[in-house]
């Protein structure tokens, strides 16, 4: 799945995705640069609103969630080996979050955290999906 960045600001998104739990506001500025594609690695939706996990403008190794809304989609092809699941008390006791992606990612409520935290086996699944996304 390809999108593409329309906008780079919160003043471009609708205000129920303005959160100062999230912290985003209109004046935020996300990493993305319009005109630009991006590779969609997930897609998850919490609170009633969809987001896109992408490699941003900052290279920072793993993907980082952005509201769809910033962007129009180019390839809306979901990958063949894709799942979905849902976490439930994921965020809190009466709050999930759903989530559309990789097998590795789908199945792991914590697969994003270790991720994030580097750990070696959730890297080298990310980087088969990144080969596997980039050679489409």
């Amino acid at each position: 799945m390809k999108v593409q960045a329309v906008a780079r600001t919160g003043a471009a998104l609708p205000s129920d995705a303005l959160s100062e739990r999230w912290n985003i506001a209109e004046s935020t500025e996300f990493a993305i640069t319009p005109g630009c594609e991006y590779i969609v690695f997930g897609i998850t939706c919490v609170s009633g609103l969809f987001w896109y996990y992408i490699l941003d403008d900052r290279n920072l190794g793993y993907p980082v969630w952005h509201p769809c809304a910033l962007f129009e989609v180019k390839d809306g092809t979901i990958p063949s080996w894709w799942i979905a699941n849902y976490f439930p008390h994921y965020l809190n006791e009466r709050s999930g979050v759903s989530i559309i992606s990789f097998p590795e990612w789908a199945a792991d409520a914590l697969f994003y955290e270790k991720l994030f935290d580097g750990d070696s086996a959730a890297l080298a699944a990310f980087n088969v999906e990144v080969e596997r996304q980039s050679s489409i």
